[in-house]
């Protein structure tokens, strides 16, 4: 096979995959959250529709994805510049044979750790990872991305947005 060939099915590759995550930010956004039960390292259950009312962050990660890794300290801005809100951050371990718990606990990171999410991953159209969704208060999704850079702004003002605070308002 020739160099051209390779680097056209590559390039072809590329293109059906940045389409499929667009078709599934499209798709994703404004729809019910598909409810969820997952054990936390402790052994507790979270199900997302017992945090309705909230603002909740879904990222699907794993302790080998190197682009997770990159945004894991904009989550944990994130989680730290909207302390007290009624903001839950979810760390959905997803394709992993690491300890995420360990990995989270070591690297100083507070999102609430849940385990073996890929069957989760599969109902929520997750592709790849890391992926995040914003779901409001009300169990919707408003937010998709599996955008690693930990200083994306949109992130934060979708947070920002479901939680009914103004992006530049002063912090109390």
């Amino acid at each position: 096979m020739s160099a051209k060939t390779r680097f056209k099915q590559a390039w072809s590759l590329l293109l059906a995959t940045l389409l499929a995550v667009i078709s599934l930010s499209v798709r994703a956004e404004g729809v019910a959250a598909p409810d969820f039960a997952l054990r936390r390292p402790d052994g507790e259950t979270v199900r997302l529709s017992e945090l309705r009312g909230r603002t909740v962050v879904v990222m699907f990660w794993a302790t080998w994805c190197p682009l997770c890794k990159r945004l894991l300290p904009g989550i944990q801005k994130l989680i730290d510049s909207h302390a007290g809100a009624p903001l839950k951050v979810l760390a959905v371990d997803v394709w992993d044979d690491g300890d995420p718990a360990a990995y989270m606990k070591s690297a100083g990171y507070t999102p609430e750790v849940l385990l073996k999410g890929d069957a989760v991953a599969k109902a929520w159209g997750v592709q790849g990872t890391p992926t995040v969704f914003v779901v409001n208060p009300a169990g919707r999704v408003i937010y998709v991305t599996s955008n690693s850079d930990p200083e994306n702004k949109e992130l934060g003002e979708m947070v920002d947005k479901s939680l009914g605070q103004a992006a530049d308002a002063p912090a109390h």
